[in-house]
């Protein structure tokens, strides 16, 4: 997965996206999942409306992303 995601990046890049960012969701939460926890990454569990509610609290935290 993580190598997709660079080879992703780099695309978007060359696009004008400079900061490209990924969320994930894993409508079947478990303890391992594919992608690592990082700044321009957002793992979440789970679908359903909150769900939406924490991207958007994750998009909007100027600290994060």
């Amino acid at each position: 997965m993580m190598t997709k995601r660079e080879k992703s990046k780099k695309a978007q890049r060359t696009n004008g996206n400079a900061e490209p960012k990924l969320v994930r969701i894993d409508i079947a939460p478990s303890d391992n999942p594919h992608t690592p926890e990082r700044s321009d990454i957002l793992n979440t569990a789970g679908f359903s409306d909150a769900m939406f509610n924490c991207v958007s609290f994750a998009i909007g935290d100027s600290v994060r992303w």
